[in-house]
């Protein structure tokens, strides 16, 4: 088995990222990965950055037309790897690429390196390589339309790994001049498998699926300690803490203690639903420093008077009522204000994406939760009262 990834491992920039970065790639190394394309995403790090993971973790990162100032390669052009079939040992030899469309997006950040036109760098390596490789596999860090220009200009590749090309992966291979171009899908959510056949000295494309990583598989015990080593150095290095907080104009996030004395029957009901729980969940998979998952299961974090740390804020931790109806503050002393509280459809779907929850339905889920009139008169009551 051949193991390949086509890069973009990294969606952003700061501490996290990195720490999340290092992580997959002591995972790819444990696990023997053969070759790793370089995306754009993950030059977000800076270049020292990554080849210094590289380095330092022994992955085979790729890239035949990444160059810097001096135009010389950055990365090795490819990887070779061996495999048994039988008896008999067979090579397989993996080119990274990647799109000069992402030029200016890198070169923004990495300012020492540039690009070599990819087509011309595979019109001089592909003869070369086809003389030892039994399988020729090409990372394409490129989308779908790319790839095919580039499959009917050298025919003599076995299998074109593409990226950029929606978020589901290809249900079949694409076949452009007898060459296969596939794509796992994005955001890392499916493993793709291409199986070939070796017969008459030549490698065939048997067939492709891609195969969603979802919660039937069960934790490896080779990568449970390193994903527990990343959360023990959130924690370590304060991440929480010092996560870049901004203001909410001139309100401030009190707590659903600040809502209890007049919203007791509401208070009542939210106790029972997940929200009054969500930091649990965390706190259960170990999770409580991870500013990634807090964000979510946490009153007003990101905000300078919202939710910091467990020990800090404790009476902000779950989702509170401030997370769906703003900061209430001023609604302590503007009670009966009819514009605060109310909710936008964009406030619950920041959380309650794909990624994180896949069958959410705005309508469906906004019936679970909503306050019926009957719950809110006890705060009118006490308002008109006074």
């Amino acid at each position: 088995m051949l193991l390949f990834d086509n890069g973009d491992m990294n969606a952003s920039y700061g501490r996290q990222p990195e720490l999340k970065f290092e992580t997959m790639m002591k995972g790819m190394a444990e696990m023997g990965y053969d070759a790793v394309n370089v995306g754009e995403q993950d030059l977000l790090l800076g270049l020292d950055y990554v080849k210094y993971v590289a380095d330092f973790t022994g992955v085979p990162f790729v890239s035949a037309n990444i160059v810097d100032a001096e135009g010389k390669l950055v990365f090795q052009e490819y990887a070779r790897s061996e495999i048994a079939v039988g008896r008999t040992k067979l090579v397989s030899i993996a080119v990274g690429i990647i799109s000069p469309s992402f030029k200016e997006e890198i070169e923004n950040i990495n300012p020492g390196i540039s690009f070599v036109e990819y087509e011309a760098t595979l019109k001089r390596l592909i003869p070369q390589l086809r003389k030892k490789a039994d399988l020729l596999v090409v990372l394409a860090h490129m989308n779908e339309d790319e790839a095919a220009l580039l499959a009917e200009r050298l025919p003599q590749i076995d299998l074109i790994i593409v990226s950029h090309s929606g978020d589901d992966p290809f249900a079949a291979p694409a076949i452009v001049n007898e060459v296969p171009i596939v794509f796992a899908g994005a955001r890392g959510m499916h493993v793709g498998a291409a199986r070939f056949a070796w017969a008459d000295k030549e490698a065939k494309l048997q067939s492709f699926a891609a195969h969603k990583l979802a919660g039937t598989f069960a934790d490896s015990p080779r990568m449970s300690p390193l994903l527990a080593d990343y959360q023990q150095m959130l924690k370590v290095e304060k991440l929480l803490e010092s996560y870049p907080r901004s203001e909410y104009g001139e309100v401030k996030f009190t707590g659903n203690k600040s809502c209890q004395r007049c919203h007791s029957l509401p208070m009542w009901r939210f106790g029972k639903e997940k929200h009054a729980h969500a930091f649990e969940v965390i706190v259960e998979k170990k999770h409580e420093y991870d500013p990634e998952c807090v964000r979510c299961h946490t009153t007003g974090f990101g905000y300078v008077t919202g939710f910091i740390a467990p020990e800090l804020t404790p009476e902000l931790e779950h989702v509170g009522c401030e997370n769906c109806h703003g900061p209430g503050s001023k609604h302590i002393e503007e009670p009966l204000d009819e514009k605060y509280g109310e909710v936008a459809r964009e406030t619950c779907e920041s959380c309650h994406n794909p990624d994180n929850s896949p069958k959410f339905v705005y309508e469906e889920y906004l019936k679970k939760i909503k306050h019926n009139s009957i719950f809110l008169c006890s705060a009118r009551i006490c308002h008109w009262l006074d």
